[in-house]
């Protein structure tokens, strides 16, 4: 989490890229993830949501993190888990 939250940082210090960049690229990837293709038919939604928990875990740290907020791995997986049942 401290060094997403200092890459963001960094990131936004040097003009780099925007948060709402970076946010929109995690949530291209996860789509792509979502809708792959090549992922064999068989698979369950809980499979597709664990696929999906890394690029969504840090959509929650990027935003903390631009709302200068700082979340224990616990507090994080367990917001993803609490917007997966939002969808």
């Amino acid at each position: 989490m401290m060094s997403t939250r200092r890459a963001n940082r960094d990131f936004l210090i040097k003009g780099c890229i925007l948060t709402a960049e970076i946010d929109r690229l995690l949530a291209q990837a996860e789509l792509a993830l979502v809708a792959d293709p090549n992922r064999p038919a068989e698979l369950r939604g809980a499979n597709v949501d664990a696929i999906c928990f890394p690029v969504r875990f840090l959509r929650q740290a990027l935003q903390a993190s631009s709302e200068g907020r700082s979340h224990s791995f616990a507090h994080l997986a367990s917001r993803v888990g609490q917007m997966k049942r939002e969808r």
